[in-house]
């Protein structure tokens, strides 16, 4: 059984940060998580998560959330597990899969993650990412990697306008700067429109 001996604290390297656009645009660090990178064939899927009492047969590139636990399926056998620091059995629901079918490696160390907000988040995003962000192509609960500028980030859709954005510690002040860029864009472009509408 895996077994926790020491708990280390996770502060985010965004920790006091914030952008605030309101109502238009706002982000955050998101609270501390743990994060665990599950990969199994997919023929497994079902069986696996039946033992840890969670699913993992969901379709490709969509979430499922429950019990504070959030299962993201990133590929045909990968997952990404995401739960609050503090959940409890984790490692017991990970030990009570069947052995040797399952590869899950905690990765809460690797990334940090941002939650980005607001009517014009789409607008923000779509600056530095070449996703379609249309709902019918990008719906509420769908997860995929994808790159923000230069930087590998995973894209999960919590809400029409609210995003939960994993990128790696080291890429992260990167990615924030570049929301900062994006956004101080948007409020020039109010600006100037604001300008033109009262001549």
């Amino acid at each position: 059984m895996l077994e926790v001996a020491h708990r280390i604290d996770r502060r985010s390297p965004l920790a006091g940060r914030s952008i605030a656009m309101t109502p238009f645009f706002e982000a955050k660090p998101a609270p501390a998580m743990r994060r665990w990178s599950l990969r199994t064939r997919a023929r497994d899927a079902a069986r696996i998560g039946e033992a840890m009492e969670m699913t993992l047969d969901v379709p490709l590139l969509r979430s499922v959330r429950y019990d504070g636990f959030s299962v993201l399926r990133l590929s045909p056998d990968e997952w990404m597990l995401l739960c609050p620091d503090d959940a409890m059995g984790i490692e017991q629901r990970l030990s009570a899969a069947p052995t040797g079918v399952l590869s899950a490696v905690d990765v809460s160390h690797r990334q940090t993650a941002i939650i980005v907000s607001g009517a014009s988040c789409v607008h923000i995003l779509s600056t530095y990412c070449p996703l379609d962000f249309e709902l019918s192509s990008f719906p509420v609960g769908g997860c995929t990697r994808t790159v923000f500028a230069r930087s590998e980030v995973l894209l999960w859709r919590l809400a029409d306008t609210a995003f939960h954005l994993e990128v790696w510690r080291s890429f992260s002040d990167y990615v924030w700067r570049g929301l900062e860029r994006a956004g101080e864009d948007l409020r020039f472009e109010d600006q100037v429109k604001g300008t033109k509408d009262g001549q």
